[in-house]
């Protein structure tokens, strides 16, 4: 136990002197929060240039209506009088202000609109850019007038403006479930799925070159001298834990923030305040380590069988392809039914991690088999590291994955 601890220890406090573990670490959540104030500032932006009004507000706009659909609008024709939409009986008329710049934009609406569906949008502005689109005007006005044309219903109806009720029973007592409820449910086989691939996608490279260090640096044969192969794999696979867990911490306090302070000021409406529930947080969670930990597990396996970082990486990444398996066949699980392939997918190990927690999401997940789920994937994950020990133990010093497979069965006194 002593050696597992030194183990645990030299590994941790090693990776977090390290330089580009805390770059590695800062630098997603400083980019995270960079990409929210620019979002922020680009809504601030567009906000008031709408409250300021838009490039085409400013513009002299006029129709001309052959068909009377507008007959409901009262046109202002004042000279003075500013965003004006003015009206013309005659296109021709129209057409010769438009020339001679006494307006921007001109609408022709023509006889057989309403057989048709067509209006035609001519322009001269002084500076013109193909980007210019100034359909959005004489948009708004048509739909004002077909609101009027027909009867209110009709208008709300085809406007998706209807308010909708919904009352929804839960399963078990029948006692209704509203929207902060169906969200505490949600949040958290959500968060697990959102912070296993995080771990996946920033530390999979890191875990998968993790043993083939002390191999291309000629670590393992002292390594062997002083420490039993157990305590070294497994020393090795908890401290990649605690490693992933400091960095996912360090990335979820800026976000934790930066949620806060959208509840304060209002931002984040109030309907999408958390309420958790400790006991799915905490089987969730246990569900997050047990996933993380049959990761880890298998990317030590993979540096104790190859011999360079770059081969581990090549096999780490096809790992995480498999695992990501259940979001490729994403409508097997909204379908709401558990079909053979659900199953299989759920108790799998490789896939079982994702597929456990997206059935989760979508409700279709037992309690029961939700635990059945994380000890399934606890036992691989003990199997792995017992055959990563054996392996690292018997091809310690060897640079061949070849023969590391070739010889992986055979008997061979054991390191002690």
């Amino acid at each position: 136990m002593r050696n597992l601890l030194n183990v645990i220890r030299f590994e941790v406090v090693r990776s977090l002197k390290k330089p580009s573990f805390w770059l590695a670490a800062l630098l997603v959540p400083v980019l995270f929060t960079a990409y929210i104030f620019i979002c922020a500032m680009v809504g601030y932006n567009t906000g008031n240039s709408i409250e300021s009004g838009s490039a085409v507000a400013d513009l002299k706009l006029a129709v001309v209506d052959k068909s009377d659909y507008l007959k409901y609008f009262n046109f202002t024709n004042e000279a003075d009088e500013e965003q004006s939409l003015q009206q013309y009986e005659e296109f021709d008329d129209a057409l010769r202000d438009l020339k001679n710049r006494k307006i921007d934009v001109l609408y022709y609406i023509p006889s057989d609109f309403i057989e048709n569906q067509n209006v035609e949008i001519y322009s001269k502005i002084e500076q013109n850019s193909i980007t210019d689109d100034y359909k959005a005007p004489i948009a708004a006005l048509l739909n004002q007038s077909a609101k009027k044309n027909v009867k209110t219903i009709d208008a709300k109806i085809l406007s998706s403006e209807l308010n909708y009720t919904t009352t929804t029973f839960d399963a078990t007592d029948d006692h209704v479930i509203d929207f902060k409820e169906q969200l505490t449910k949600l949040v958290a086989p959500a968060a697990a799925i959102i912070l296993f691939y995080i771990l996946m996608a920033v530390l999979g490279n890191r875990l998968s070159v993790a043993m083939t260090e002390e191999k291309e640096n000629r670590i393992s044969e002292l390594l062997l001298v002083s420490l039993k192969p157990i305590h070294l794999i497994t020393g090795k696979i908890i401290s990649l834990m605690i490693i992933g867990i400091i960095q996912l911490t360090i990335l979820l306090i800026p976000v934790a923030a930066i949620y806060y302070l959208g509840l304060q000021r209002g931002i984040i409406p109030a309907e999408f305040a958390i309420s958790l529930d400790i006991q799915s947080v905490l089987t969730y969670l246990a569900l997050l380590i047990a996933s993380y930990f049959l990761f880890t597990a298998i990317n030590v396996l993979i540096g104790t069988l190859v011999s360079t970082a770059k081969e581990a990486s090549s096999f780490a990444g096809f790992i995480v392809i498999i695992m990501i398996i259940p979001f490729m066949l994403l409508n097997v699980f909204t379908d709401g039914d558990n079909t053979t392939l659900v199953y299989i997918l759920s108790y799998f190990p490789l896939s079982a991690p994702l597929s456990l927690m997206l059935r989760a999401v979508f409700n279709n997940l037992p309690d029961w088999e939700l635990l059945i789920g994380i000890s399934d994937i606890i036992l691989t994950s003990f199997i792995i590291t017992h055959i990563a020990t054996r392996v690292f133990r018997r091809n310690a010093v060897d640079f061949s994955l070849k023969n590391n497979l070739k010889r992986f069965g055979k008997t061979r006194k054991d390191w002690s």
